[in-house]
């Protein structure tokens, strides 16, 4: 699928702060993994074996989820997609989305499965040590439940797709957005799951992806330091022909776009938790071009949404405005 074509322009942050009438995307709909979170983050530093000491925070969360509540507070209209269980943590997730002011008619909820869960410890500087998603339920989400959905009259000009969805969910999912003329992300979100990606990454319009994900999709082991995370941003252009967002942990990210690469290094933060902030880059640059912005210009509201996102306890800030995200972007090209 073409990608949408840089256009350069940007406006001045301190300009326009608000969403404005003259979106290029009316509405967007998220197709992506919904969880309960248990976030375990040590008081100091991680003892491996031992117990240690520290904090546990359970609340909703997912790629999926909040992509849809970043875009939603921001002031876009967007749907989400997505299956949860016949239980309380189902209800909480539901909830939290309609508080947000997500529009969660398309949301399945399953007879049979509970709803997925994704554990995760961090150490005292807020990175990751581990994470573990048990997201079965997923598999319930084939083409057939997916197909009332995607046919219906909300599902918007841009569609994000996570791969926590099954292969064949993920090509049906493609095709319809490609036979719809859609725009279509895709975020990578594991180096498991990145995988699924490649039967269908030439029909992308914007890949989102860290540098083991990538590497993951191309075919490279994991930890191998070569190719370089530029030469991977470039590969992964050159096999799918989408625009690409090539993260690399606290180094500067790689943006591949028309052809041409240029290199963003992550806004300042004073880290509090990594959790969500892959979710929070992608989804301040999708709010961007949903409002007509080229990648490259797009980009920098994802930063800034990324850098807002480490700094706070929430998966994603309670206290997300168009102002923050746009105070913090223009705090951001000043230095």
């Amino acid at each position: 699928m073409r990608s949408n074509p840089d256009t350069n322009r940007t406006n001045p942050p301190h300009e326009e702060n608000v969403v404005t009438a003259t979106l290029a995307f009316q509405h967007i709909t998220v197709f992506g993994g919904v969880t309960i979170d248990r976030i375990a983050r040590t008081d100091a530093a991680l003892a491996m074996g031992a117990s240690n000491p520290g904090t546990v925070r359970t609340g909703p969360g997912g790629v999926g989820l909040n992509v849809a509540t970043t875009l939603a507070r921001l002031g876009l209209s967007v749907g989400l997609v997505a299956i949860v269980g016949r239980d309380t943590d189902g209800v909480s997730i539901v909830s939290a989305a309609r508080e947000a002011g997500v529009d969660t008619g398309a949301i399945v909820t399953s007879a049979t499965m509970p709803t997925a869960t994704y554990q995760a410890i961090l150490d005292d500087n807020g990175e990751l040590v581990l994470g573990v998603a048990d997201m079965k339920i997923y598999e319930e989400l084939d083409a057939a439940a997916l197909a009332p959905v995607v046919t219906g009259p909300r599902t918007g000009d841009f569609w994000a797709i996570d791969a926590n969805f099954a292969p064949e969910s993920l090509a049906f999912l493609v095709r319809e957005a490609n036979a719809g003329g859609k725009m279509l992300a895709a975020l990578a979100i594991s180096p498991a799951k990145a995988t699924r990606l490649r039967p269908v990454l030439d029909r992308l319009t914007f890949v989102f992806a860290n540098r083991r994900e990538a590497a993951a999709i191309l075919g490279y082991a994991l930890d191998d330091s070569k190719p370089s995370t530029p030469d991977l941003a470039a590969e992964l252009a050159h096999e799918s022909g989408a625009d690409i967002i090539l993260t690399d942990s606290g180094k500067p990210l790689h943006v591949v776009s028309g052809g041409e690469t240029r290199t963003f290094a992550p806004l300042p933060a004073n880290i509090r938790n990594v959790n969500g902030a892959g979710d929070a880059l992608a989804a301040g640059t999708i709010y961007r071009l949903a409002q007509g912005e080229g990648l490259f210009a797009a980009i920098r509201y994802g930063l800034a949404a990324a850098a807002l996102s480490l700094e706070s306890d929430e998966t994603v800030r309670s206290d997300l405005v168009p102002s923050l995200l746009f105070e913090r972007t223009a705090a951001g090209a000043e230095r």
